[in-house]
């Protein structure tokens, strides 16, 4: 479903979904190493350190054109993506310990 809502509503739903990237981005590139034999690194050199350039600007806009009557959308709104990701991180590391413990393959033969 798409909304239309505040520009600053997605500003600050931009801001967190690209605030949480770099903690986990060096676990993300050693996933896709190990994962992928020969993988192209070259998305992982190239990224990372630069999703903290782009929190901050977001920030930046969202300080700039939001207001009081936008916090509750965004509280609501930056609450529901942090709940997908997590969903998300769940289901990546339930797969990784499934391929560690061999359940992976054998759900595949």
């Amino acid at each position: 479903m798409v909304e239309q809502g505040h520009f600053s509503v997605a500003c600050a739903v931009l801001a967190t979904a690209e605030l949480v990237i770099p903690p986990f981005f060096r676990a993300l590139a050693d996933i896709a190493q190990s994962a992928f034999e020969g993988v192209d690194m070259a998305f992982f050199d190239r990224h990372g350190f630069r999703d903290e350039g782009h929190a901050g600007d977001a920030l930046l806009l969202f300080a700039v054109s939001g207001d009081e009557t936008h916090f509750a959308a965004a509280k609501s709104h930056v609450t529901l993506d942090l709940d997908y990701r997590c969903e998300l991180n769940d289901a990546w590391l339930a797969t990784i310990h499934s391929i560690r413990s061999g359940a992976h393959s054998a759900a595949f033969s």
